[in-house]
């Protein structure tokens, strides 16, 4: 079995902020030009009962961004 190497220590893998109109957020970053990761608006249940509905985008410097919105 292959081992994975240790990712460097304090390496994050994103940043999750939260908005109150996700749309509208989701619309301003695909004027702005920026590289979508997510495939428009997702959403799961990471915190059912409530549903989380989020977007995931590569920030200017590379930087993985997501903006969500729970409830």
């Amino acid at each position: 079995m292959r081992r994975q190497a240790a990712k460097p220590i304090g390496n994050i893998d994103h940043i999750a902020l939260t908005c109150e109109n996700l749309e509208e957020a989701y619309e301003e970053i695909v004027a702005q030009g920026h590289k979508l990761i997510s495939e428009g608006i997702e959403s799961n249940q990471m915190f059912a009962p409530l549903t989380n509905r989020f977007f995931l985008f590569q920030g200017p410097n590379g930087e993985k961004i997501e903006f969500c919105k729970v409830g």
